[in-house]
């Protein structure tokens, strides 16, 4: 019954451009990058900044010391290049709010 719900779950945010309640960054660039891909900004990291980690003023500078300098894809790519390559988007884990952490996806690859 988990399954099914966290399915739902996945299926019933997947097509919205919000972060989900408890969606971590790295899960929502993933989900949203999938649907619409790069344009060559920042647009869904502060959109998910916006959302979530309101308080996270120098998230950008943080992702750039890692990599993540021009675009969410190389956010995803340089900064969390672990996500499981699965056939299917995982649902996220979830995350506290402010948190800029990425989930535990570990439980949830088979």
């Amino acid at each position: 019954m988990e399954e099914s719900i966290a399915n739902r779950s996945l299926t019933d945010a997947s097509t919205s451009p919000d972060p989900g309640e408890n969606e971590c960054l790295r899960c929502y660039l993933v989900r949203m990058l999938h649907i619409s891909g790069c344009d060559g900004s920042h647009r869904w990291t502060t959109r998910w900044r916006d959302a979530r980690a309101p308080r996270v003023v120098d998230l950008l500078r943080k992702l750039a010391g890692r990599g993540g300098i021009c675009c969410d894809c190389e956010v995803i790519f340089n900064v969390w290049p672990d996500y499981p390559e699965t056939e299917a988007l995982l649902p996220c884990a979830g995350t506290s709010p402010g948190c800029i952490d990425p989930c535990d996806l570990g439980p949830l690859v088979v």
